[in-house]
């Protein structure tokens, strides 16, 4: 039996509905062959596309928002390296 656009006509309806409540942040489309939701951000930060499987049980709005979060948090303090060859005992 064939796939025809119709048959996940759902999908692609919630996919519109996400898309609308997100807004412009992000671009959320239904991929048919993965079977998911996929979320592209479209703001400054560098986010990896989220994709949830409806089948999951994953919240797709929820992931899109933990994931916009964590891109505004600071990066982690990193601290610098001794020099090779240098000491910390005192003269």
């Amino acid at each position: 039996m064939g796939w025809h656009v119709s048959d996940d006509i759902e999908f692609y309806d919630q996919a519109s509905a996400f898309q609308a409540h997100v807004g412009a942040r992000w671009w959320v489309i239904w991929c048919p062959g993965r079977r998911c939701y996929t979320g592209f951000y479209c703001g400054p930060a560098d986010i990896t596309p989220i994709d949830v499987n409806p089948d999951s049980g994953r919240d797709f709005l929820l992931e899109l928002r933990y994931a916009e979060s964590r891109a505004s948090w600071p990066p982690p303090s990193s601290h610098p390296r001794r020099r090779e060859g240098t000491s910390r005992r005192r003269p």
